[in-house]
């Protein structure tokens, strides 16, 4: 089951525009040899069960050391457990109190010592201890305009150790300083923000790339270009890509600013990119291309690197335009809306960089449509039940193997 929290602001029904893929002539494609025959799976390899949790959206958010943390997606509620299950701490930071968060904050990650780090695009970042005691917090960057969240597994923010200090890596979801949309608003926009830990500063930075979709004159909701990313510490080098743009960059990044290297054009099957919209027809805070016309966008939803290659979670569009149309006029059936959604899931490939191949991964039902890399292996929950709530909860771990 796929849960929506969404909290939008300045909606405006536009225009329509059909998905369409850009030329994006003397750029390397990469995985162009797809294997969609499923050559890699997930081995499962154990599971943990946590019982008695009568919770909304309860989400899986990765290990603190040996311990595992879960939390509420509608609400700011934290649950720890110990490697077998057993409950140890659950907290709550709502209301008026030190270190409140909302639900709109992303996903967690964790520190060396297990602490908990989160970015909260209303409240600011925050970092607890697993029992909940507030180590740190700062303020948000800038007020945000709207927000839009797919309830999800997948990693949104990094930690980093640069220069023998901490750093968090999170997306920037304000619209900036430009209150229109036009070319100086993509021209100036800074893509990601990065907050010293040791004192709480924070940042802007990484602007478009030069031969980015989102400099050619036109406009797009913000979805489009909100980023996935993931900074290799011993490379130095960080790789990212935009939700609706198939490009992987690649910036190194050794002195202040990342600087940008090289791009290739990675094939997704079933995967459209907008053209874009003229300028006028794209208002300042407009969140998702449905409500441009575009109904079951393409997206990139998580980039992980996997060793030497590349994990890369997405979601196509749907390939029969008139079945679009339908959605578009309100005239889609139930039938017709489930065997989008099911066209639409989310897809994993395992992009080998050494050959430049790419196969589909062989993945078992997902709660939330999503997974967390941990130390090489994949985490996931099982899926929800159809008919009850859910008190008990299974979280299995495995390896990604060859399907022979």
């Amino acid at each position: 089951m796929r849960n929506y929290l969404t909290i939008l602001a300045f909606v405006s029904l536009m225009s329509m525009q059909a998905c369409k893929t850009p030329e994006y002539t003397e750029i390397e494609t990469i995985g162009s040899a797809i294997n969609e025959t499923l050559a890699f799976k997930i081995e499962l390899l154990d599971s943990i069960v946590v019982k008695d949790i009568l919770v909304p959206s309860f989400a899986f958010q990765g290990k603190a050391g040996d311990n595992l943390v879960f939390r509420d997606k509608a609400s700011p509620k934290v649950f720890v457990f110990d490697s077998k299950g057993k409950p140890l701490y659950s907290w709550d930071k709502s209301g008026d109190v030190p270190g409140n968060f909302s639900m709109v904050a992303d996903n967690f990650v964790f520190d060396k010592s297990g602490n908990i780090i989160l970015s909260d695009n209303i409240a600011g970042v925050r970092s607890f201890s697993p029992d909940g005691n507030l180590l740190f917090q700062n303020r948000t960057f800038q007020p945000q305009t709207g927000f839009h969240l797919i309830v999800d597994l997948f990693r949104k923010n990094q930690l980093i150790n640069k220069g023998g200090k901490e750093f968090l890596i999170h997306h920037l979801d304000l619209m900036d300083d430009v209150q229109q949309v036009s070319q100086e608003f993509y021209e100036n926009r800074k893509n990601l923000l990065l907050t010293d830990l040791s004192n709480g500063k924070t940042k802007p930075f990484l602007p478009f790339p030069d031969k980015s979709k989102f400099l050619s004159g036109k406009a797009f909701p913000f979805e489009d270009f909100r980023p996935v990313f993931f900074f290799d510490e011993k490379e130095e080098i960080l790789y990212l890509m935009f939700q609706n743009e198939p490009i992987l960059y690649l910036f190194e990044w050794k002195g202040e600013e990342p600087v940008f290297q090289e791009m290739f054009k990675i094939n997704l099957p079933g995967f459209s990119s907008h053209d874009g919209w003229q300028y006028k027809e794209v208002d300042y805070g407009l969140l998702n291309a449905r409500q441009l016309g575009s109904p079951f966008p393409s997206r990139i939803r998580n980039l992980e690197k996997f060793g030497n290659d590349f994990l890369i979670s997405y979601n196509p569009s749907p390939a029969n335009e008139s079945d679009l149309e339908k959605v578009r006029n309100n005239e889609a059936s139930k039938e017709l809306k489930d065997k989008l959604k099911e066209e639409t899931r989310t897809r994993t490939i395992l992009l080998e960089m050494k050959t430049k191949n790419s196969s589909f991964l062989d993945s078992p039902p997902m709660r939330y449509h999503s997974f967390i890399l941990i130390e090489g292996q994949i985490w996931w929950m099982k899926p929800s039940s159809i008919e009850v709530e859910d008190e008990d909860f299974i979280i299995y771990w495995g390896r990604i193997s060859e399907n022979k």
